[in-house]
């Protein structure tokens, strides 16, 4: 299933279970909306909302496709205001049901969503903590000194979580996002697979806890847990993560990869390689001897390469479907709710630039050069030199053999050349630009036939 119809078929499912869920709670009515980053396709979807209207509140289910920095992805959540207004705050369920003094353990805040069925035990999930909390919710609203008391813990858990004695407005989703985050880290993870063992461990790390994970702990710690949720569609995915909340490295989708790495890199090779060689092609059709351009060929290749590897993002799913039918289903989901929309973006303009960087540099490649004409040669052994420097043969005072150099450890090492010495005093050291034993026969007998004076000689 392609990301366009996975995305619709989740969104669908959250309408279809916001809807029923309205009627099943004697809602005054259902209101959908979504959010997009960019164009309105299922790709760029960020949020699906659904406010359910009640008397006196408003409870707001989310679904983040794609959440800040897609550390986790594929959320389902909730929010509850307890005014009609549209300026109220929005307090996260989790919050709320600490304010409320109510012991639950149930997910609030359920990640990788993959399939239709796994939205719908989401939801089922905490719609069935929002049930559990409406008749608290509506003695709430009928007593003002309640309500108050518990918006009054809400903004000072705020001042709390963000070390400040300022009063801050909060935006609808700002800290919506910021709880999401908090409450879908490796602890939240580790509680939803049953290790609360290693959800303690991880959440009593926390520097400023907030009154809902305070109570997890001790909730976990005294094993007085509810009895799990069925979220089995949820499970297979998060088995795909380790005790920290890192996907495990999976050996399919690297040699998959890989393999994909291989099969493009000749295939881009060849197109650098074409346009590189047309180039040369070009700077050399009215030379006797062009130097240096057969040294930088094999440049191709690692553009070629790293090329590929861009490339790699757009075939992976071909491969792997050829290569593992059987988990393709799977990986697409975790693919699907892993990237997004941004993703293939970023990917598609990458690829561009890495693409036009890599034939740039088959230009300066190929114009990395020493040009010798029939009147002059063209002095192009500065690598970004585009235009190069014309030098007439007269401007040569002399040729000579240099036997040695030496390295940047003051060693001499034996890499005998030949240098061109100008009139000006500046001297071109071939060496940079090919193998005496390539070009000695041909280019020295040229400068003699011009008349230039050869010093020295090489002894082979």
């Amino acid at each position: 299933m392609r990301r366009e119809e996975l995305m619709n078929h989740i969104c669908a499912q959250f309408n279809q279970n916001a809807k029923q869920f309205c009627k099943d709670t004697d809602g005054l009515f259902c209101e959908l909306s979504t959010e997009y980053r960019g164009a309105h396709e299922p790709q760029n979807l960020q949020y699906c909302f659904a406010k359910i209207y009640y008397s006196s509140f408003v409870v707001k289910f989310i679904y983040t496709a794609h959440a800040t920095m897609n550390v986790v992805n594929s959320i389902l959540g909730c929010s509850v205001c307890l005014d009609k207004n549209d300026e109220a705050l929005e307090i996260p369920l989790p919050l709320l049901t600490d304010y409320c003094d109510l012991d639950c353990t149930t997910p609030m805040f359920i990640p990788f969503i993959t399939t239709e069925h796994g939205m719908d035990q989401a939801f089922s999930c905490v719609g069935g903590v929002v049930q559990q909390l409406l008749p608290r919710l509506i003695d709430i609203n009928s007593n003002l000194e309640q309500r108050n008391r518990i918006l009054t813990a809400y903004t000072e858990e705020l001042k709390y979580v963000f070390d400040t004695d300022v009063s801050i407005s909060i935006s609808g989703l700002d800290f919506y996002n910021y709880i999401t985050l908090r409450l879908t880290s490796a602890a939240f993870i580790n509680s939803i697979r049953g290790n609360y063992t290693k959800a303690i461990a991880q959440l009593s790390k926390v520097k400023r806890p907030i009154g809902y994970e305070s109570r997890l702990i001790r909730l976990w710690s005294t094993c007085n847990q509810e009895s799990a949720p069925n979220l089995s569609a949820i499970m297979e995915n998060l088995q795909m993560y380790n005790e920290n909340g890192v996907q495990k490295a999976n050996l399919k989708e690297f040699w998959t990869m890989f393999l994909s790495w291989l099969i493009m890199t000749p295939a881009a090779s060849i197109v650098y390689s074409a346009f590189y060689f047309l180039l040369v092609s070009i700077e050399g059709r009215d030379s006797f001897y062009l130097l240096g351009t057969q040294y930088n060929y094999p440049y191709c290749i690692l553009f070629g390469f790293l090329t590929a590897i861009a490339i790699s993002y757009f075939t992976r799913l071909k491969f792997y479907k050829w290569l593992h039918k059987k988990d393709f289903e799977r990986y697409c989901e975790m693919d699907s709710i892993q990237n997004g929309g941004k993703s293939d973006r970023f990917m598609k303009h990458f690829t561009v630039f890495l693409c036009v960087t890599c034939l740039v540099g088959c230009m300066l490649l190929s114009n990395w050069n020493l040009n010798f004409l029939s009147d002059g040669f063209v002095d192009n052994s500065k690598f970004f030199s585009l235009k190069g420097e014309y030098h007439s043969y007269r401007d040569i005072e002399k040729v000579y053999y240099k036997p040695d150099r030496v390295n940047g450890l003051d060693q001499t090492i034996d890499f005998p050349s030949y240098v061109l010495v100008l009139k000006n005093g500046d001297e071109i050291d071939l060496y940079e630009l090919g193998d005496i034993y390539e070009y000695e026969d041909e280019l020295i007998a040229f400068f003699r036939n011009k008349g230039i004076k050869i010093e020295g000689a090489n002894p082979q």
